[in-house]
């Protein structure tokens, strides 16, 4: 079968991943209002929910297809991508994000563990089922201590009490429905899809899982941008490390428990995990430290974006 329509199908298929995230990040940022969350943990649990379905879904079509070596490479590249551009541009854009009362030492050390935790496992070149059961452990035991604790993040966006309607909520909870099912239809069509590019150029299914992360981290970047312009840009920190945690403990437990992971990438695997921890940390300690990100720890991110980009090419 010729190329061009295996492309075509995944570009729509990746556009359709994009529309359907944007649903879910609206629909359930406005639950998240009526349900009075915090910021914090809204950004943190729900819109990093949300934002990271997509990768979510293109895990399990790719585990149900027996290839999950491709949602590795998705969820590894989709978090350098949340840690590098999505926040990188976040801060870009709104010149500095303030982190005083959003970040804490207990949830950063809490964070790093979630990231370092699937990297150990993978040193005997697998992720077992019970491996894949352990990460899920660790992801509801931290979800459960995240909200057990207050921040001091007011809540998002006080709603009015003309919208606080069961026939509001209810169209949003429909939208959020419909979002979830295109987003599944469409990221099972982005793995088929990928799965026939790769057999055709003969790259590594775990490359060819990093380009989609590019289509899969546009609800999150998304998300950021629109953070910061409505002033609420301490959500798009807990945005991009809700997405990490979420990525490395959850969707790569759940992708496990469907089907096995046999690490055959283990360098560029390896480097991908090693990155993200790295920036997760400097990231976490100038938030404690200085109490804002600036324009120029943004440029640095985009830059580790783009050196990460060209290093998986050359291996």
């Amino acid at each position: 079968m010729e190329l061009f329509p295996h492309v075509l199908i995944l570009v729509v298929s990746l556009g359709a991943l994009f529309y359907s995230g944007g649903m879910l990040v609206r629909s359930l940022t406005w639950i998240g209002r009526y349900l009075n969350i915090s910021e914090y943990i809204l950004s943190f649990v729900l819109a990093a929910f949300a934002t990271s379905l997509p990768e979510l879904f293109v895990g399990i079509s790719s585990a149900f297809q027996k290839v999950p070596q491709l949602s590795l490479g998705n969820l590894v590249g989709a978090n350098v991508l949340d840690m590098t551009i999505v926040l990188g541009i976040s801060i870009l854009v709104a010149g500095s994000i303030a982190t005083r009362g959003s970040l804490d030492r207990k949830d950063a050390l809490l964070t790093l563990g979630s990231i370092l935790a699937p990297g150990i496992l993978m040193l005997d070149r697998t992720l077992s089922r019970l491996d894949g059961i352990l990460l899920i452990g660790m992801f509801v035991l931290y979800t459960i201590h995240l909200i057990r604790e207050t921040h001091v993040t007011p809540s998002v966006n006080s709603m009015h009490s003309e919208e606080r309607s069961l026939r509001s909520f209810l169209r949003h909870f429909t939208i959020l429905i419909l979002g979830i099912l295109l987003l599944l239809a469409s990221s099972r069509l982005a793995v088929g899809e990928s799965i026939a590019i790769a057999e055709n150029f003969k790259f590594p299914l775990f490359l060819v899982g990093i380009l989609i992360a590019f289509g899969t981290s546009l609800p999150e970047t998304v998300f950021g941008i629109k953070s910061v312009t409505l002033r609420h840009s301490s959500m798009s920190i807990g945005n991009s490390l809700g997405s990490v945690v979420l990525n490395t403990s959850l969707i790569l437990g759940i992708v496990a428990v469907i089907h096995p992971i046999s690490i055959l990438a283990r360098t560029p695997t390896l480097i991908g995990i090693g990155l993200v921890l790295a920036l997760v940390f400097i990231t976490e300690f100038l938030g404690l430290r200085c109490g804002k990100l600036t324009r120029p720890f943004g440029i640095v991110l985009i830059a580790c974006a783009i050196a990460f980009i060209a290093v998986q090419n050359l291996l």
